[in-house]
């Protein structure tokens, strides 16, 4: 999934992307984005999940939840 497309997800989802970053791992064979993603709806978290469990290219996600 290129960059684009991560922003376009993020943001059909309610959310916007605050910073990103992007790697290669595991000898190249995996492509890593990290992100801080911002929503007023706390609904969103969840239905983005939803969305990525639903990714077969998605091997593993996680997203925490800061303060209110």
């Amino acid at each position: 999934m290129g960059e684009d497309e991560v922003h376009k997800m993020i943001g059909a989802h309610g959310f916007t992307i605050a910073n990103l970053s992007s790697r290669l791992s595991e000898r190249g064979r995996q492509f890593e984005y990290r992100m801080t993603i911002k929503s007023r709806d706390r609904l969103n978290a969840e239905r983005l999940a939803k969305h990525l469990r639903g990714l077969p290219e998605v091997i593993e996600f996680r997203i925490t939840p800061t303060g209110d």
